[in-house]
């Protein structure tokens, strides 16, 4: 019986945990924008609203669930209160993802007033992001030592190495990606940009999970699974392109046609393949 309620209790215990986290960053979220999200999903079934907060929440699911990597049987004081003090860190981790998004990567326009008036397009991309970001996360806190500073430093890294990410990809391709998603509101370019960013993030988790060793090895490891990965990621995505969206060009797809249908299914194979890359290493 004792061993019955032993297994059961952390069952319980940590999915409310997570609920009530995100409850919380909703909250916070709530009172940062200027306009009420919930009225906005509800009444206007707005789908940019959505992308955003599923991204967070998601975001707060997939770094919490590294906290459980390799914990102890059972609910010791220990595991719950790194799950906790972990959750509160998320949090914070998560609206610096938030600035990184409204200055850096999309930074044209408003976020808030484009989400707001139901850019799907911007909206994906603001779910990818902060999904990618709860990705990173997951792998820093899987792993053992380096403690809250390592956590934090990678989880910094992991965002600059994403908007690297977006702004060689955007360099690299015909289109203005920006333009693109902010101001022409394509959503088959949010999704396009959405593959890419998470794709990123599969791969860079690889880099930060397990056990510390030391910076230089960390710090050096990260970099090496970011380059590698990143060539990996953009030689697939054109390979995958043209075995699975073959006889057009996919610029024409994204940009001209706006086919969400052929971003989603480039997308997923680019996603697909970033798993096999980051178990590869």
């Amino acid at each position: 019986m004792y061993e019955a309620l032993e297994a059961v209790i952390p069952l319980l215990v940590f999915p409310l945990l997570v609920l009530g986290f995100m409850w919380a960053i909703k909250f916070l979220d709530d009172r940062r924008t200027r306009f009420v999200e919930d009225e906005e999903m509800l009444s206007g079934k707005n789908l940019a609203v959505s992308l955003r907060k599923s991204g967070i929440y998601l975001g707060v699911a997939f770094g919490l669930a590294g906290t459980l990597f390799g914990r102890s049987k059972g609910l010791p004081p220990g595991d719950l209160l790194n799950f906790i003090q972990a959750g509160f860190i998320l949090m914070a981790l998560l609206f610096v993802a938030f600035v990184v998004n409204d200055r850096i990567i999309l930074r044209k326009v408003d976020n808030d007033k484009a989400i707001q008036e139901g850019n799907t397009a911007l909206g994906l991309v603001e779910f990818a992001s902060y999904a990618s970001s709860g990705i990173i996360m997951h792998g820093a806190f899987s792993g053992e030592g380096g403690g809250i500073l390592a956590a934090g430093v990678f989880f910094l890294l992991g965002q600059a190495a994403l908007v690297v990410a977006f702004y060689l990809y955007e360099a690299l391709t015909t289109r203005n990606i920006c333009e693109e998603i902010e101001v022409k509101k394509n959503t088959a370019a949010g999704m396009d940009v959405a593959g890419l960013l998470i794709s990123m993030a599969v791969i860079l988790r690889a880099s930060v999970a397990g056990a510390f060793t030391g910076w230089m090895e960390g710090l050096k490891g990260f970099g090496i699974y970011f380059v590698a990965g990143l060539c990996a990621v953009l030689l697939f995505r054109l390979l995958g392109n043209l075995i699975f969206v073959p006889g057009t060009s996919y610029d024409k797809e994204i940009a001209g046609d706006r086919n969400i249908s052929v971003a989603t299914l480039s997308s997923t194979v680019q996603v697909g393949v970033s798993l096999i890359i980051a178990g590869a290493f």
